[in-house]
């Protein structure tokens, strides 16, 4: 099976579908003005779902490439005006990345869609510069030369979100982002191992509000634009006992932001025993572990998940 296929791929990363219009006008007016005979493919649209990787079909390699969500029904969400620019990426080693936002179709009072967009030119080898003459017959002058790079459509154009929350913690985890707009301030959970995508504008700092079941209260954390880190954040139980589980914010693929919360250890009772845990040592300042009420003690409890944030070696085992 031989495929022949463009070079010029697009993937979309978002956890919704989009649809891409290709707009080939400006090479059909060429064509025209060239009196070439051929087709009429000055427009077409291509729709995405979540994790799709399509390769842009061969006569709309050279189109301009809109883009906006295809979720919440038809025409819910205008295409951007700017297109997605893929010609500057000239090396594998370039890569850029721009955020691009679509306006609601109707309620313009409605927060706009954010998406990131990135462009990678991908493994093929660089073009060479292309020496053009042209003869100048009614002139005794020499040839004129000029030279122009012809760049290959040969990119990889990937879709993605703003900012994404993963919980690798053994708990829900809820969270809220702070902003002015009443739409925007919606508590949003988190199960156990999952990710959240969040359309927030990520060239202005942003506020995310956390919280964990069993422990009142929340804790803030502050990101801002192309701002790479680890830090802890801290909750209190109900009996005030801290517990600080830890968050790395990574920034991928030229700007958007990868936030993970995790804790770098995990009891799991799985004895069918009422246990509790604690640090050990001497000082009466030494308290049980957070998150632990009085049920556990008082009852069996068949399979239990105890997040740790001292080390194991530390801890005390109570029946």
């Amino acid at each position: 099976l031989v495929t022949i296929r463009s070079a010029l791929i697009v993937t979309n990363l978002l956890p919704y579908p989009i649809e891409l219009k290709l707009d080939n006008s400006a090479f059909e007016r060429q064509r025209s003005a060239e009196n070439v005979i051929g087709d009429n493919i000055e427009i077409a649209s291509l729709s995405m779902k979540p994790k799709a990787i399509v390769p842009i079909p061969l006569n709309y390699v050279w189109a301009r490439i809109f883009a906006r969500p295809a979720s919440g029904g038809i025409g819910q969400w205008k295409y951007r005006e700017k297109p997605i620019n893929w010609y500057h990426i000239m090396s594998s080693n370039d890569n850029s990345m721009d955020v691009h936002a679509s306006a609601h179709g109707w309620n313009s009072k409605k927060e706009a869609s954010r998406f990131c967009v990135s462009v990678k030119r991908l493994n093929y080898p660089i073009e060479s510069s292309m020496t053009v003459e042209s003869s100048t017959h009614n002139s005794k002058d020499t040839d004129a030369v000029s030279s122009s790079t012809w760049i290959q459509p040969a990119h990889l154009v990937t879709f993605m979100s703003p900012m994404m929350i993963e919980n690798l913690l053994p708990c829900h985890l809820s969270y809220q982002v702070k902003s002015s707009s009443p739409q925007e301030n919606v508590g949003i959970n988190i199960a156990p191992g999952k990710q959240s995508y969040l359309s927030v504008d990520i060239a202005t700092q942003t506020t995310i509000c956390f919280s964990l079941d069993m422990f009142p209260g929340h804790s803030d954390l502050n990101i801002s634009p192309s701002d790479s880190f680890e830090t802890q954040l801290k909750f209190l139980d109900n009996q005030s006992r801290s517990l600080n589980l830890s968050v790395k914010v990574e920034c991928k693929l030229g700007g958007s932001i990868h936030v993970t919360l995790l804790s770098p250890y995990w009891l799991v009772n799985k004895t069918g025993l009422p246990l509790i845990f604690k640090e050990e040592g001497n000082s009466a300042d030494i308290q049980e572990a957070a998150g632990q009420e009085d049920e556990h003690e008082g009852k069996p409890v068949t399979t239990y998940m105890i997040i740790i944030n001292s080390l194991l070696p530390d801890l005390t085992v109570h029946n």
